[in-house]
């Protein structure tokens, strides 16, 4: 290859190196991590802004793992908190 190629070489995107199974679960974890976002967007914009201070930081990733599935448990519990606060 010289150093002023008129055919610069373009390596094959990661997608197109997947196994079916690992696009499905790749397909599948974007899903989920769509249906968690579009659930913390339904948050007021106050309790919005302290999911995404509190889940970027440390304290988050101690107790979640940085997964839809640990963002959507977080969700779960300060849905929980919101709720037992308003009936006290």
């Amino acid at each position: 290859m010289t150093l002023f190629s008129d055919a610069i070489h373009q390596p094959p995107k990661r997608s197109t190196l997947w196994t079916v199974e690992q696009a499905y679960s790749r397909n599948q974890r974007a899903k989920a991590w769509r249906k968690v976002r579009r659930m913390v967007e339904a948050l007021p914009e106050e309790e919005r802004a302290d999911f995404w201070a509190v889940w970027r930081g440390p304290a988050a990733r101690r107790f979640y793992a940085g997964t839809p599935e640990g963002a959507a448990k977080f969700l779960s519990e300060i849905a929980e908190n919101e709720a037992t606060n308003r009936t006290e």
